[in-house]
């Protein structure tokens, strides 16, 4: 079965309305990913005949996502950026290179919000980045690109909260605890325990409620020498366990634990990279990854993705990246991990061609799509102007951000998973539509007034029905008003002008309220020049407020709705 979901719905009797009634059936289509939406449109209650409805997908349930960077948002890091690759340059080249970057910062957002619909931050969110000072907090990075993500309806992986390969990855302050406890002075393993805690108290409470996943460890089981620890240690030992000298289960355990108590919400996503590439059944890395992990689900801890990291590097060639060799590992990592969903969550490799990359993308997305255990993939380099190492070639634009060919089969393939259509109802006001799982907006016009509401179809067992409803007269949107962030409504065609953050996306409400304060009627505002209005109250004096369900940001009083 699979659930309808809806993201916002008011339900009120106080004028004479036209409603849309939505239920979900049983999956009916043979595509696991696909729905069945059953619509019924009604004017006061009554079916409504001969209406075309459209039924738009506007988010997908499976994850389309890139590794987003901040640094070409600002003009100080883009000339660092530049100082440091191009040290001898003429100041031609510098002023050019500085008017080509100062065009990219302009079209950087759009250009991730047109590919994707998730953002993993590369950088911004890592201990090394937020805390490379001790104490000295440095969100302001992430916190741009989480912004970014809200004003286009995007979500965030979180990544990543610890990083355990080596000690590169945490900042020098904490390695030099590691360093003075591993010399001799054992009490620093305490120390570094309670950094530790600290780190994920403060982390995961700046970003709550932002962030839809968080990869809580990365590289679990590729905790590598460092030539200092060598002798030390003698074997392969992660930061973790370089911290705190605790086994890697048992301060995986720990982390994990002191986790949920801070933000349980998001999915909890581990990390490895050689699970789904060439390598993954010759140095064993998927079987010691579930060791791990199957551990620790048996211990009752929370991990709810299995992290493939998809560095696919240079031993992909014609012959080894086919739909047969990359189903065969998703295959074999889903055996030894019965639970969770498997996300290629750092997508890069190295083509011969372009023409070879937007092949071998299009292979790993039909694979991953069509994989029952798959979630989604994020894309780790898809701009060309930002590689970790310049021979890949796994970009969907350009250093200029024109789209390259790997980009037109990026979005190819997503809209042949995206599902609009538009249906005229019958006599009994229904129509039935066959989807992909995701957000839908659905809109019909009656009487000239447009009805738009916002659903989500995804999987699930509970079916149920919901009524959406609009009126006749009232009250009219038009948008955005060019100054600014202000919003402006035509309430009995008189225009209402109030301030309103550009990142709020929750409805909006007209509420009447009595001067002592109760909530006598609520009606939705639609944002695309739809109309509705409240019934004729008893006379009297009321206060009118203007806002989403949680938040007011316009306050009328006495308004005649008459």
């Amino acid at each position: 079965m699979l659930k309808f979901r809806v993201g916002s719905v008011s339900l009120f009797g106080l004028a004479a309305i036209a409603g849309l009634v939505f239920s979900s059936f049983g999956q009916s289509a043979p595509d696991f990913r696909k729905g069945s939406m059953n619509i019924t449109v009604t004017l006061n209650g009554a079916p409504l005949p001969d209406m075309p409805v459209n039924v738009k997908q506007i988010r997908h349930h499976f994850g389309f996502g890139g590794a987003m960077a901040y640094w070409p948002l600002d003009s100080s890091m883009i000339l660092k950026r530049y100082n440091q690759k191009h040290p001898d340059d003429t100041l031609e080249s510098y002023t050019a290179y500085i008017a080509r970057f100062g065009d990219v910062a302009s079209k950087y957002e759009e250009t991730f919000a047109k590919y994707f619909e998730w953002i993993t931050p590369e950088n911004e969110m890592k201990w090394t980045d937020v805390q490379y000072i001790r104490d000295a907090d440095n969100y302001y990075k992430g916190d741009t690109l989480v912004a970014i993500a809200d004003r286009n309806d995007m979500k965030i992986r979180g990544h990543n909260l610890f990083w355990n390969e080596h000690m590169g990855w945490i900042p020098d302050w904490a390695d030099s605890i590691a360093y003075t406890a591993w010399s001799g002075d054992a009490s620093y393993f305490d120390t570094g325990l309670a950094i530790i805690d600290q780190r994920t108290d403060e982390c995961l409470d700046h970003y709550k409620g932002k962030c839809a996943h968080w990869d809580i460890i990365n590289e679990i089981v590729h905790g590598q020498v460092d030539t200092i620890f060598d002798a030390k240690l003698g074997g392969k030992y992660g930061t973790l366990k370089a911290l705190t000298k605790m086994e890697d289960a048992a301060i995986f355990e720990h982390i994990l634990k002191r986790a949920v108590t801070v933000d349980n919400t998001p999915l909890y996503c581990l990390n490895d990279y050689n699970m789904v590439s060439r390598w993954s059944r010759n140095d064993k890395i998927p079987d010691s990854y579930s060791t791990v992990v199957n551990g620790l689900i048996g211990k009752g801890c929370k991990i709810d993705i299995i992290g493939c990291e998809g560095h696919f590097g240079t031993l992909f060639n014609d012959n080894q990246f086919t739909a047969a060799t990359l189903k065969s590992n998703l295959d074999y990592v889903a055996s030894l991990v019965p639970t969770g969903e498997i996300w290629i969550t750092e997508c890069d490799f190295e083509a011969n061609n372009e023409a070879q990359a937007a092949e071998w993308i299009g292979t790993l997305m039909d694979v991953c799509f069509s994989h029952p255990r798959v979630g989604g993939i994020v894309l780790w380099t898809p701009y060309q102007g930002n590689r970790w190492r310049e021979q890949l070639t796994s970009y969907v634009v350009d250093t200029s951000l024109a789209e390259v060919p790997m980009g037109a089969k990026w979005r190819e393939k997503i809209a042949a998973w995206t599902t609009n259509e538009t249906k005229t109802t019958g006599a009994d006001g229904k129509i039935a539509v066959t989807g992909f799982q995701g957000k839908y907006r659905i809109t019909y016009t009656w009487n000239n007034i447009l009805t738009d509401t916002t659903v989500y179809l995804g999987p699930g067992t509970d079916a149920f029905n919901v009524t959406v409803m609009t009126d006749t007269v009232g009250i009219r949107t038009v948008g955005r008003t060019p100054r600014g962030n202000r919003t402006t409504v035509y309430i009995n065609n008189s225009p209402v002008s109030f301030a309103m953050p550009s990142t709020v996306r929750e409805p909006l409400f007209v509420k009447a309220y009595s001067l002592s304060g109760k909530l006598l009627a609520q009606v939705p505002v639609a944002m695309h020049s739809g109309k509705c209005s409240l019934a004729p109250l008893p006379a009297g004096c009321y206060l009118y407020r203007i806002g989403t369900a949680t938040r007011n940001y316009h306050t009328m009083v006495d308004m005649n709705f008459r």
